[in-house]
């Protein structure tokens, strides 16, 4: 179904600059509450409650080698052109017309979201943020930093919300650095007992099985006072998805993220060095969930036959994801390190093995570990931030994520 312009009959696409659906080809604009998305769903629901002649709204495609359906096939409105779309869509654009299409059909049959965050971070926003990020990397090719805008898709991405009680009773064994009255360190250890209740509100959860949950908590946070009920008008626009990961595993994740949420909060106010939890007897209730459709950009693209993704999240513009490295950039990094460090440590070890040239030069050998110790420092650090950008890029590289994303390139948005 789509949403059609009340003066032209043109399509309305949700603008997220100013908040209205607006015309694409009179330039009217609407309020999304002034569209006929609710009736059409009202009208979906019924529909799917019996009151279809047909039996069925969207006709199942079947793959006769492995007697699964994958796909289901409906038809656009304005022109009548096949869209195949799988279990899991409900918000597309026509192939043929490109016209955007809403399938409220799926939505009545399923589980209609409670709320969405419509998208406040526009396309144009979302691009300049990216290439702002890869301004910034100095080891990124050059050719990534002129990316097409048209590569970004906007995605709403289903969610769950849980608020919970979790209640613990723990045994910790915390470190602590002391100094005695000389000034000296040292470490001692002490075990502490903690019972406590913590209250979670609004705890997300992302529900699509295809992004890995370590990406989407990295888009966090979503402020939930942006929340407003779900009108489909929303949706006009971009593309969506349903829920297709287990009310089960949603559940288990979320337990794990309020035990981490709790642990931190008992281990912050320890102030210890270091702090390991021995003992734990846990206990965790499900207040509520509320089921919310949250804005996200993403940006696949492919390098030495590698895919990637960049994600930003539509409603306050963090970008995450890794992105690949060029080889040579890091490779005369390296060398420079290595020169850098030789040059000191060689002249170090001179003074060292020299036991005139050692007592004689106690200054020089002092101004000589400073440049050692800073370039070796820097060196750490570079490391350390070298892996986690590997790691990011080892979670962004999941080919569920080109699924996603990849098979919604055939329309230029």
């Amino acid at each position: 179904m789509i949403t059609k312009c009340k003066f032209c009959g043109g399509a309305l696409k949700y603008d997220a600059d100013i908040r209205r659906m607006v015309c694409e080809y009179c330039s009217s604009m609407f309020d999304v509450e002034d569209t006929e998305e609710e009736k059409e769903y009202e009208k979906m629901q019924a529909m799917s409650a019996g009151k279809n002649p047909d039996g069925a709204i969207g006709r199942a495609v079947f793959t006769p080698e492995k007697g699964t359906m994958d796909m289901s096939l409906y038809h656009c409105s304005s022109c009548s052109g096949e869209l195949y779309l799988n279990q899991t869509e409900v918000a597309s654009y026509c192939p043929y017309c490109g016209q955007p299409t809403i399938v409220f059909e799926r939505i009545a049959k399923t589980r209609k979201p409670d709320y969405i965050i419509p998208f406040k971070i526009t396309k144009e926003y979302a691009v300049a943020s990216i290439r702002e990020k890869f301004f910034k990397g100095h080891f990124i090719p050059k050719e990534l930093k002129y990316f097409k805008a048209e590569l970004l898709r906007g995605i709403y991405v289903p969610y769950y919300l849980y608020d919970m009680l979790y209640k613990d009773r723990q045994i910790i064994r915390a470190k602590f650095e002391e100094k005695n009255s000389k000034g000296e360190k040292s470490s001692v250890t002490y075990d502490f007992y903690r019972e406590a209740v913590a209250s979670f509100q609004e705890i997300p959860v992302d529900a699509s099985k295809k992004i890995p949950n370590e990406i989407t908590e990295k888009l966090e946070p979503f402020y939930t006072a942006d929340l407003i009920d779900f009108q489909a008008g929303y949706l006009s626009g971009f593309y969506a998805d349903l829920q297709d990961d287990s009310d089960y595993t949603l559940r288990n994740i979320a337990r794990r993220r309020a035990r981490d949420r709790f642990n931190k909060l008992l281990y912050d106010d320890l102030m210890a060095k270091e702090c390991q939890t021995l003992k734990s007897n846990p206990t965790c209730s499900f207040e509520k969930e509320t089921y919310a459709l949250l804005p996200v950009w993403f940006m696949v693209f492919t390098y030495e036959g590698d895919s990637y993704t960049i994600l930003v999240n539509g409603q306050t513009g963090k970008v995450v994801g890794g992105v690949p490295s060029d080889k040579n950039k890091i490779a005369l990094w390296f060398s420079l390190i290595t020169l850098l460090v030789s040059v000191p440590a060689y002249h170090i070890l001179q003074l060292v093995f020299d036991p005139v040239l050692f007592q004689s030069s106690d200054s020089i050998l002092s101004a000589m570990w400073v440049p050692l110790v800073l370039i070796s420092a820097a060196f750490t650090a570079g490391l350390k931030n070298y892996r986690s950008v590997r790691k990011s890029q080892a979670l962004t590289r999941a080919e569920t994520i080109k699924t996603l994303v990849g098979k919604r390139e055939g329309r230029k948005k």
